[in-house]
Formats: C-alpha cells, structure tokens, sequence
C-alpha cells in the first residue's frame, strides 16, 4: 500500500515539475509578453520547485510548501488575490 501511495506521490510531483518546467521555458522565451520583473520572479519561483520538488523525492524536504505555492499561483491567476477588501 506504501508503495503505490508512494508511486502516485512520486507520479503528482513528476506532472507538477513538468508543468513549472514548460512555464520557465516559455517565460525564457523573447515573445514572452510579460513584464521582465514578473518573468524572473517566476523564474526563481520554477527554480524553487526543481530543488524543492528533488528534496521531497530525496526525502529531504516536505511537500505542503509546494503544494501552497500551487494553490497560491491557482488562486491568483483565477482572480483570487486572497484579500479580502478590508
């Protein structure tokens, strides 16, 4: 049971890196439409979770800083600057 609750950790954090990989890609690209300034801070954000993610599969680091990052940039690309207007 370990192992395959392990195998669908291990196949959720490949997909995950996948994902912040394309977007540093892309975001390296020179039609990137974004401002310089944001570009690099989602840069060093991809950067972060390379080594975070080979820390959680080393058994080094934990996984809920990658997963509040995710749910942080999912809420603020559907709107969600996570204020409440007080």
């Amino acid at each position: 049971k370990l192992r395959v609750q392990a195998n669908g950790l291990q196949e959720a954090l490949s997909e995950n890196l996948r994902l912040w990989q394309a977007l540093m890609f892309d975001l390296m690209e020179g039609e990137n439409g974004l401002p310089p300034q944001l570009r690099a801070s989602l840069i060093s954000l991809a950067l972060w979770v390379q080594r975070q993610t080979s820390g959680v599969l080393a058994g080094k680091q934990k996984i809920g800083p990658l997963i509040d990052v995710n749910r942080s940039v999912a809420r603020g690309l559907g709107g969600d600057t996570g204020q409440t207007g007080e």
